[in-house]
């Protein structure tokens, strides 16, 4: 995301001002000097009529960085505009030029004069003098704004770099002391500026990041921190895309500006929000809600930005291997939108433009694993297996790299994962024993006390997943079984995605279980899936099916009161239920419970004459209305 550099005249003044600003998290007074700094670049704060910039558009940051200068510039209002930061600006170089240490703090052997000062700051950010900024010592003269003495040039159509560089004045050094005495009045500007105003709340350094670089010019930089990872870390999801979306805003803005300089960021931010769209929308479909995989613009838009910057710069690797990951991210989308067809199609044309990089590439290597897995899943029998040995092939040229040198999110951890699921996808028998070398190592470790019992349950549940694709259905159940074992209701709580509805869903559906003792045993343990996880649809649906269930055994086996209580909890459960967050392929896990339900609570209304389950029953058919319109109710309703 984008940085906020420093120069090195800026992080020198800063050290001599006794600030670190090589601190993980900058404080305050280094966002500020930054920002400052920042201004006073290219035509810094230039009012000339000759000039088409906005400089507070060319140095516009993420929010972060603009609470801060808010709240120092523009005291903590909404907006910030460019005449009052000069008039700011104005008023704290005053205050500075009748302050004889900050003088000297300028120019230690022989401090400046208060006029000498003025002549800095106006030429350093450009600063025009005008009836609201008298005491600025260069005065509009012969059509110039901040005309040069002597010469016919005027500092105000000038940038910083000329700005710095002009020599033959007797009011200013030149070259690197100009910079140097420039960015000491960059840090007692941002001190005055802090002195002068109420202290803010430092939130400011939780989400920003001091990074070095690899330019001696500017050896550091402030970076967001990756706010888009971190939200989606934390499962806040909108957060993440409300943030990629800021950010895509600001890029936006530069790119009007300067188009085709900003064209690769402007690709990059368009990617960042189509991903962060995409985790959402595959956290509604693991939570059991709805996604929505028809806005798929930013993907197009960066694919487009890409594909142009590929057209104009063929040997350019980094803009190859961006276009790839995002032809990949479309192909993904498409998935998503059930256009198998059209993502296979995406998947062949991000193979060939990944092919085109050299062949020992970490990014080609790190798409052939994932395009050709993707292959793998898509094809039946020996086209499924030849594409798993290609994206298996790929993968073990990266294990085999020096860990420095993969792609960052390919650990072991990572390359293990893959592994299994290129495995998995030929389902062939090397997919099974990897599965069940998992399940042992797990084993050895609870054996050694070195782990809890619960990480035998992933290694379980992925395996029990294996055999139920290969139509292995008693094995799922076995395996399912003993996954389910393992589950206490501090591990749902500990893990709100955890597939509970799936594992439950392969116990049923082996022939050798018993219903009843599967259903009782774990019907708890799906209320406390729904309770750390309200909004997953799918495990309340299933949690009906184990209340219905149960009613209907215990009304088979004569025992009415207790069935009339599974009921009652059924309708409790059922009230949590948002059926515009009902999937279309869900809605039948509802129907029937719900169905059932209904007709009990209305047997016991018309037959038994039982009213208080007159409110249930109109609950549930409401729901019903929702879920299923035209469903064929009975009995009379509201």
């Amino acid at each position: 995301m984008h940085e906020l550099p420093l120069t090195k005249d800026l992080v020198a003044a800063l050290e001599r001002a006794g600030v670190d600003p090589t601190s993980a998290e900058p404080g305050v007074v280094v966002v500020l000097a930054a920002y400052l700094d920042l201004l006073a670049k290219e035509y810094g704060l230039s009012e000339s009529l000759d000039l088409d910039t906005d400089p507070l558009e060319r140095a516009q940051q993420p929010g972060p960085v603009m609470d801060v200068v808010r709240h120092y510039l523009a005291s903590g209002a909404t907006e910030l505009g460019a005449e009052s930061v000069r008039l700011g600006l104005y008023n704290v170089f005053v205050g500075l030029a009748g302050d004889a240490s900050a003088r000297k703090t300028l120019n230690q052997n022989i401090p400046l004069t208060e006029s000498k000062l003025g002549y800095l700051a106006q030429i350093y950010w450009n600063l025009e003098a005008n009836d609201g900024r008298p005491r600025l010592p260069i005065k509009p003269a012969g059509g110039r704004d901040i005309p040069v003495p002597d010469f016919p040039r005027d500092f105000a159509t000038m940038q910083w770099t000329a700005r710095c560089n002009e020599k033959g004045l007797s009011y200013k050094s030149s070259g690197a002391g100009f910079r140097k005495q420039g960015a000491r009045l960059v840090v007692l500007a941002a001190k005055k500026l802090m002195e002068n105003s109420q202290p803010m709340p430092d939130t400011a350094r939780t989400a920003l990041a001091m990074q070095p670089t690899s330019n001696p010019e500017a050896p550091l930089e402030i970076t967001l921190k990756d706010l888009v990872k971190r939200a989606q870390t934390e499962g806040q999801h909108e957060v993440a895309v409300q943030t990629a979306t800021s950010y895509l805003s600001i890029i936006q803005q530069r790119a009007e500006v300067n188009p085709f300089e900003s064209e690769p960021e402007l690709a990059e931010a368009y990617m960042l929000r189509g991903w962060a769209q995409m985790h959402l929308n595959t956290d509604r479909m693991e939570r059991g809600t709805r996604a929505d995989f028809s806005q798929k613009g930013d993907i197009d838009a960066a694919i487009s930005s890409l594909s142009t910057l590929v057209d104009l710069d063929p040997d350019n690797v980094d803009h190859r291997a961006n276009l790839v990951e995002a032809y990949i991210v479309l192909s993904m989308w498409q998935f998503g939108a059930d256009d198998s067809a059209a993502a296979v199609a995406t998947t062949h044309q991000a193979l060939a433009t990944a092919e085109v990089l050299p062949a020992d590439h970490k990014e080609r290597l790190k798409a052939e694993t994932v395009l050709y897995y993707v292959l793998a899943t898509q094809s039946d029998g020996s086209a499924a297996i030849e594409a798993a040995e290609r994206a298996e092939s790929s993968l073990a040229k990266i294990e085999a790299m020096e860990p420095s040198e993969r792609p960052e999110d390919m650990g072991p951890d990572a390359i293990a994962t893959v592994r299994t699921q290129i495995q998995q996808a030929s389902l062939g028998p090397a997919a099974f024993e990897s599965l069940s070398e998992a399940v042992v190592a797990a084993e050895r470790l609870v054996a050694a006390g070195e782990s809890e019992s619960s990480v035998i349950v992933d290694p379980l549940v992925k395996l029990a997943m294996a055999l139920l694709q290969s139509g292995r259905h008693s094995e799922t159940a076995q395996t399912a079984a003993r996954a389910l074992a393992l589950v206490t209701p501090e591990y749902v709580h500990a893990h709100p995605r955890f597939q509970l509805s799936l594992l439950i869903a392969m116990v049923w559906g082996g022939d050798k279980f018993d219903f009843d003792r599967i259903t009782e045993a774990h019907a708890a343990l799906l209320e406390d899936a729904n309770e750390a996880a309200p909004g997953n649809m799918r495990t309340l649906g299933l949690l009906l099916v184990a209340f219905m269930g149960l009613a209907m055994r215990r009304g088979d086996a004569g025992l009415g009161a207790d069935a009339h209580d599974w009921v009652l909890r059924g309708v409790d459960a059922a009230r949590r239920i948002r059926p515009t967050d009902i999937l279309e392929e869900s809605k039948n896990i509802f129907v029937g419970p719900l169905t059932y339900l209904f007709a009990h609570l209305n047997a016991r209304v018309s037959l038994e004459s039982d009213d208080e389950s007159a409110e249930p029953r109109e609950t549930i058919a409401r729901l019903l209305d929702e879920i299923e319109p035209g469903w064929a109710g009975e009995g009379p309703r509201t």
